[in-house]
């Protein structure tokens, strides 16, 4: 059983390494490498049952890709991805829950409780940035997200 004061972190917490494994762990990742990074997740969410090794395993790969923003697609996938696994958790569901809420406001170009201006709406990625990726990604049409 683990501790119920143990504060949740944002991000695995790896033991001491060195220098050199640290740059790598923490450089960036190509946009398309994020998009089959992605990818391996749904795979693992696809093929194991459901179980609290596959979700960790399938937070390694979101979190992974989240530390470097670099497409609106990607990113909103992962953030995605994140929700829905941390709506399994007690501890974690409702931020998995407003995090939810903000992806289905952003995929809206309605003004919404995250986007209560219009220059909100306007500021927010092109059509093109969206496009990009879509078809390498899982994500979820509008009505979907609903």
């Amino acid at each position: 059983d683990l501790d119920k004061e143990q504060p949740l972190l944002e991000f695995t917490r790896l033991a001491e390494v060195g220098e050199a494994k640290r740059k790598l762990a923490d450089g960036e990742v190509a946009t398309l490498d994020q998009a089959v990074l992605l990818a391996l997740c749904v795979n693992v969410a696809n093929t194991n049952p459901r179980h609290g090794l596959t979700t960790e395993e399938m937070l390694a790969f979101t979190q992974r890709c989240l530390r470097s923003p670099q497409n609106w697609t990607v990113h909103s996938t992962g953030l995605l991805l994140k929700s829905l696994l941390e709506f399994e958790s007690h501890h974690t569901m409702d931020r998995g829950l407003l995090q939810l809420q903000a992806i289905v406001d952003q995929t809206s170009d309605r003004l919404t409780a995250m986007q209560s201006t219009r220059k909100a709406v306007e500021e927010a990625a092109p059509v093109q940035e969206r496009l990009a990726f879509v078809e390498a990604l899982a994500y979820e049409p509008l009505w979907s997200l609903k």
